[in-house]
């Protein structure tokens, strides 16, 4: 590695620091403020929050890392400039090229560390956070429903056996209802044994109760056993109430990349609804860690080439295209789960709409 690559990286590595810090009290102060009220008033032990905030840590440094990578590369480069070490590095024949280099591998390296968290951390991190929150603060009887919960939605998830699979169109939560339901029931070998299909089902207090389905069987070649049956309307025993299948349903979220990727194999369904949004999350695990990197690309080179005076106008850009990049990647997502883009191409749309303008603006500008 170069003298000037190790001393820009030295001149970073302090900034970077304090920028992660610094995002994360700011996230973790106001999530503690924000709940502070449910934590008073369901009496939550301080262990468990100080155990609930550490699991969290992970999956806020994931959030708030292509930021903080940002703010700490503008705060080095007005550094620099404002010292005039830019311009007598200039002067010395140092290309812009050679300034901006150190600066995207310290995004690069970032971006590694978030895929490493994102894998090796945030799993089990997410789990944690999961089982206190249903644990300490989801309760019914003294807590509303987080709003995002009462938003009907798809649903596929696995039941208790991990042999039945379950799909709805539409999963209510607050009326607790199914609508356009799927029950793939499997053996010990995976090869299907029952298949379920109700125009919708409701949950009563003797368990859920399916309107409109036809059941039909299989043997252990895979054919159809006998003749479908028809109910009007049917009991049939599921082992999940709907906070049972929230929590199923919240499982796929505590994954990893590869265990994602298996259940969705192990899912199948390629076509359905659910499993469209599955695979747009899988794709956006691996897509989101570079992020670090990409902004980097469209911010170091406003900031390197910003004069003195125009240092604040090059940081107030270079931040509101990470306003913007943040903004396009949420649009592109739900564009994809709405089954309007492949799933890849919705994960990864903004990393390269944006990648591709840093590196016009490095060829541009530095060139």
């Amino acid at each position: 590695m170069r003298l000037l690559d190790r001393y820009a990286l030295r001149r970073l590595a302090g900034p970077l620091w304090w920028c992660l810090a610094l995002f994360l009290l700011l996230y973790l102060v106001i999530d503690l403020f924000g709940h502070l009220e449910e934590f008073l008033r369901l009496q939550v032990p301080p262990a468990v929050i100080a155990r609930y905030y550490g699991a969290m840590l992970p999956i806020i440094f994931v959030q708030v890392a292509p930021f903080a990578v940002l703010m700490a590369v503008l705060y080095t480069v007005g550094n620099l400039n404002r010292h005039q070490e830019l311009i007598a590095m200039r002067a010395s024949g140092i290309s812009p090229w050679a300034i901006v280099r150190p600066l995207l591998l310290a995004g690069a390296l970032v971006s590694g560390l978030v895929l490493c968290a994102n894998e090796g951390l945030m799993p089990q991190a997410t789990a944690t956070v999961h089982a206190l929150w249903d644990q300490y603060l989801d309760r019914p009887a003294e807590l509303a429903k987080p709003e995002s919960q009462r938003i009907p939605r798809s649903l596929a998830v696995f039941g208790n056996s991990g042999h039945t699979l379950i799909y709805a169109r539409k999963f209510d939560v607050d009326a607790k209802t199914l609508e356009d339901v799927i029950i793939l029931e499997h053996g010990q070998d995976l090869g299907l044994r029952r298949k379920i299909v109700a125009k919708s089902a409701v949950w009563t207090p003797e368990g859920w109760r399916f309107s409109h389905c036809t059941v039909l069987r299989f043997n252990s070649q895979g054919r159809l056993f006998g003749k479908a049956v028809t109910y009007e309307r049917k009991m049939i025993p599921l082992a999940q109430s709907p906070d049972g299948l929230v929590r199923a349903e919240r499982q796929t979220q505590a994954m990893s990349y590869h265990e994602l990727a298996k259940y969705i194999k192990r899912a199948g369904g390629r076509g359905s609804e659910a499993t469209r949004k599955l695979r747009v999350d899988l794709q956006t695990k691996l897509a989101f860690p570079f992020a670090s990197l990409v902004v980097v690309l469209f911010g170091a080179p406003l900031a390197v080439n910003a004069t003195r005076g125009g240092t604040l106008l090059g940081m107030g850009m270079a931040v509101g295209a990470a306003v913007a990049f943040y903004g396009t990647q949420a649009i592109f997502v739900a564009i994809g789960k709405g089954g309007w883009l492949p799933p890849a191409t919705a994960a990864w749309a903004a990393n390269l709409l944006f990648g591709g303008v840093g590196l016009h603006l490095l060829r541009r500008r530095l060139g």
